[in-house]
């Protein structure tokens, strides 16, 4: 599977945690701009994180190898559905 190329996109240094839980207030809003990303990081994985068509996408990758791509109307659901699959730390 191909995923969103984010080449072209700002990247935004000040992502979601797993370490906290945390997403920093404001990511939502930068994100919906279009034309930017940022991490999920976490203990398991990394995911890519941006905003297309309507909705929050993440790309999660294992060892560099991607795993999967799941999407979501707003970043709290989508770091629990990622979070559910991929483990929590």
């Amino acid at each position: 599977m191909v995923t969103k190329d984010l080449t072209k996109l700002q990247y935004l240094e000040d992502g979601m945690t797993n370490f906290d839980h945390s997403i920093p207030n404001g990511l939502e809003e930068q994100l919906k701009q279009g034309d930017c990303w940022c991490n999920h990081t976490a203990w398991d994985f990394r995911g890519n994180v941006w905003y297309e068509n309507g909705m929050f996408h993440e790309a999660v990758y294992c060892y560099h190898s991607f795993q999967a791509e799941y999407q979501s109307d707003t970043l709290e659901e989508l770091m629990v559905v990622v979070n559910d699959e991929h483990g929590a730390d």
